[in-house]
C-alpha cells in the first residue's frame, strides 16, 4: 500500500482528498483537495519515504480554510495557464494564485441556480475558459465574464497545445481555437451541430 498521501474518507474529520494534480517540472506538486489548495516542494515528497502526509500543513496560507463550509474550503481544480500563473477553482468560484496571494476572479453562490464549474482551462494570466454544468462555455478576459456559444464541449484537454485545446464533447472529439473562439471536429460521434 502506498502512503505518502492518505486520502481520508469524506466522514473523517481531517479531510485530505484529493480532487486535483498538477505536476510541477521540478518534481514539486499542487493540490486541489478538500481542504482547498496546497503546495508540496519536491524536497517534502523525496524526503517523506513511505510515511503520510498532513496535506493540511501545505494548504495555501492565502486559503480561506479557516471557514465551516466545505464547499468554500474545497478546491476541485487546480491548473497552469502557458505563462505560468495558477488557477484553483471549486465548485462556485474561480481563484487567481500569483505572487504568494489568491485573488478571486470569479463567484456565483445562488444556490437556486446550482452553478457547478467543472472545468478551467487557461490561456493567460488575464484570460481563462471554464465551463459550468448547464450553462456551458464562458470566457473572462481582464475582468471581464462572457458566454461563449458552444454547447456539448465539456472537458478540455489537461494542457493548451498551441494554438488549440483538445476537447471532449457529448458528440465526439473536438479543437477548440480559444484565440479565434471557434472550435471544429476531430472526429465526430454524432450528426450534431456544437453552436
Amino acid at each position: 500500500e502506498n502512503n505518502q498521501i492518505h486520502k481520508a474518507n469524506l466522514s473523517e474529520s481531517n479531510l485530505q482528498g484529493i480532487n486535483d494534480i498538477l505536476p510541477e517540472e521540478d518534481g514539486s506538486i499542487w493540490l486541489a483537495t478538500e481542504n482547498g489548495p496546497a503546495y508540496i516542494k519536491a524536497a517534502v515528497l523525496n524526503n517523506c519515504k513511505t510515511q503520510p502526509i498532513d496535506l493540511k500543513k501545505y494548504i495555501l496560507p492565502d486559503w480561506l480554510s479557516q471557514n465551516d463550509n466545505q464547499d468554500v474550503r474545497r478546491a476541485t481544480y487546480i491548473t497552469k495557464a502557458p505563462d505560468g500563473t495558477i488557477f484553483i477553482s471549486n465548485f462556485y468560484e474561480i481563484y487567481r494564485y500569483e505572487n504568494n496571494h489568491i485573488t478571486l476572479l470569479f463567484s456565483e453562490r445562488n444556490i437556486e441556480n446550482n452553478f457547478t464549474i467543472f472545468a478551467v482551462f487557461p490561456i493567460s494570466r488575464n484570460k481563462i475558459y471554464f465551463n459550468e454544468a448547464k450553462l456551458g462555455m464562458h470566457k473572462i478576459e481582464n475582468g471581464t465574464i462572457t458566454p461563449i456559444p458552444f454547447k456539448q464541449l465539456y472537458r478540455p484537454a489537461a494542457s493548451f497545445s498551441s494554438p488549440f485545446y483538445w476537447y471532449a464533447g457529448g458528440s465526439g472529439f473536438y479543437k477548440f481555437y480559444p484565440l479565434e473562439e471557434t472550435v471544429t471536429f476531430y472526429f465526430n460521434t454524432f450528426d450534431i451541430d456544437v453552436t
